[in-house]
């Protein structure tokens, strides 16, 4: 440094933190540097330089379980090339939580009028989202919070999912069973989402 005074390497001033996040879900990670700037950014993963890391935040996407327990931190640069590592934080992965295959009740049959159908869920909290095309349901299909009457003349199919948090994964779906019109067929799908 000209002047004879010396360089001060980048202080890092908030460590990255250990993070916890549910498979499938975004885990990010985050340091604050102060330095000569600007400040360079480099993040690892395990030891392996990560391609693209580099701004002052990191991010998992996609969450695996076998993500769990890795280890992540940043080498810090100033505009004089002095760097900096910071603490290594961890990642803990928690898995997804279970949740109950939804209940259609009355179960299918043929009916001779209009029919009122139930939906239930063991799993508390849990959302049920239903279609009555056959189609397989989503967070964008009818969310049920009363039972509802099936009367269209012809078949019927009504489908079922529960969902429980953010992150949607199918644990289940039962089989159709076919019927004669005027009638209503079920099925049902289970999916779990972890908050």
């Amino acid at each position: 440094m000209a002047g004879g005074g010396t360089s001060q390497p980048p202080s890092i001033t908030q460590q990255p933190a250990d993070q916890t996040a549910t498979v499938g879900n975004t885990a990010q990670f985050s340091v604050t540097a102060t330095g000569a700037g600007p400040l360079a950014y480099q993040w690892y993963k395990n030891g392996a330089l990560m391609s693209g890391a580099t701004g002052s935040t990191y991010s998992i996407p996609n969450v695996a379980q076998s993500d769990d327990g890795a280890r992540v931190y940043v080498l810090v640069v100033d505009i004089n090339s002095l760097s900096t590592a910071s603490n290594a934080a961890t990642l803990h992965v928690t898995s997804l939580a279970t949740v109950a295959t939804p209940s259609i009740s009355p179960s299918g049959g043929s009916f001779s009028a209009p029919v009122q159908v139930a939906l239930a869920c063991a799993t508390s909290s849990a959302q049920i989202y239903y279609t009555t095309d056959g189609s397989a349901p989503s967070q964008s299909s009818t969310l049920y919070n009363a039972p509802f009457t099936v009367s269209a003349i012809g078949s019927t199919m009504v489908m079922a999912e529960a969902i429980l948090g953010e992150h949607p994964v199918m644990i289940g779906r039962d089989a159709n069973e076919p019927v004669h019109a005027p009638t209503m067929r079920r099925g049902h799908r289970g999916r779990h989402r972890r908050r």
